[in-house]
């Protein structure tokens, strides 16, 4: 009996140091070639420390703006934001909006803090309300929903504010791999990898084995490919499902803080109407008593090279379009009775 356990045991480490030897071997070669799965990796291309964007400790923001950072008109107060300085504490009589989104929040495109939507929103809400009114703008570059709302629920909670604004872009928020992302800083780029695959190991441990062993990083871009989970665009890549409970923990973390939400949905200048995307977000926001202003039709009324940034560009907005933004969003906020008189 003792012979046959001691067979078995020298197969079963034979076996292990087989797996093993394949392992490094492939380890090896994988980081020779410098393998990057290209559906998994996305570099932005950034000249550290000369630049806004940082690595972030959490692993779902991935980045994050660099607080105090100034350089060529693009300034960044210690809180984190593209915005003037505010304390984290709210001041007494001081009514606070928070304006979460990507960079078209964080107004990428426009030279000046002013010329972004959240600062021609303050002025309006100021000339109007006896009260004063801040809207800060916490906007960041290339966030998609599941980080805009993981961002509020981690930092911008902690700043008190009393109405949260989350700006989506239908053609470019939600059609993103959902990013339960992890970062990683070398020779002057931001790394960042999707991991959806939970077969192997538990998400964070598996986001861990991904970001340092390139052999799992290939087995599991290969799992990707065969089970065909790649980011679809005729799909729902976050997931009906996950959109939902991330709204439901946002609404209930606004409610139990007093604080009221709204979505404002921002269009894009390609003419996509997005109708059955448009029609569910509405309808979930309906179902779970969220109030949203959709700028589709505003949006519009007007050509489109009246608004756009950029000639090539079909995301962000000029500062003209920023001002119809947020004379659409003052006004919403005064007719359903959301700022203070």
């Amino acid at each position: 009996m003792k012979k046959k356990q001691k067979k078995l045991l020298k197969k079963i480490l034979l076996l292990i140091n087989t797996l093993l030897y394949h392992f490094i071997i492939t380890e090896i070669i994988l980081r020779t070639v410098d393998y990057q799965p290209k559906n998994e990796l996305i570099e932005v291309n950034i000249d550290i420390p000369n630049h806004p964007i940082i690595s972030s400790k959490d692993s779902v923001l991935a980045y994050e703006f660099q607080p105090n950072y100034s350089q060529e008109g693009y300034k960044i107060n210690s809180l984190g934001m593209r915005d003037y300085e505010y304390s984290k504490e709210k001041p007494e009589n001081v009514f606070r909006i928070l304006a979460t989104g990507d960079s078209v929040t964080a107004g990428a495109e426009v030279a000046h803090i002013n010329q972004t939507y959240p600062k021609k929103l303050e002025l309006l809400l100021n000339n109007y309300s006896s009260e004063k009114i801040e809207v800060l703008n916490a906007g960041v570059d290339g966030y998609t929903l599941t980080q805009v709302l993981r961002y509020f629920l981690t930092k911008g909670i902690e700043i008190e504010p009393d109405l949260l604004i989350v700006n989506l872009v239908i053609e470019n928020d939600f059609y993103v791999q959902d990013p339960k992302i992890f970062t990683d800083m070398e020779e002057g780029n931001i790394k960042y990898y999707n991991s959806n695959i939970k077969y192997f190991a538990k998400p964070n441990f598996n986001f861990i084995l991904i970001k340092q062993s390139y052999f799992f990083r290939f087995i599991n871009n290969e799992i990707i490919k065969i089970l065909k989970i790649q980011k679809n665009v005729d799909e729902w890549p976050l997931g009906e499902e996950k959109f939902i409970k991330d709204i439901k923990k946002t609404k209930q973390q606004t409610e139990q803080n007093n604080i009221t939400i709204i979505f404002v949905l921002f269009p894009t200048f390609d003419n996509k109407r997005l109708l059955n995307e448009r029609a569910f977000i509405k309808s979930t926001l309906t179902s779970l008593d969220i109030k949203y202003l959709d700028l589709f039709d505003t949006f519009r009324q007007y050509d489109n090279h009246l608004l756009k940034a950029q000639p090539e560009d079909i995301i962000h907005p000029n500062e003209f379009g920023y001002e119809i933004a947020a004379k659409e969003i003052y006004l919403y906020l005064l007719e359903n009775n959301l700022v203070p008189p």
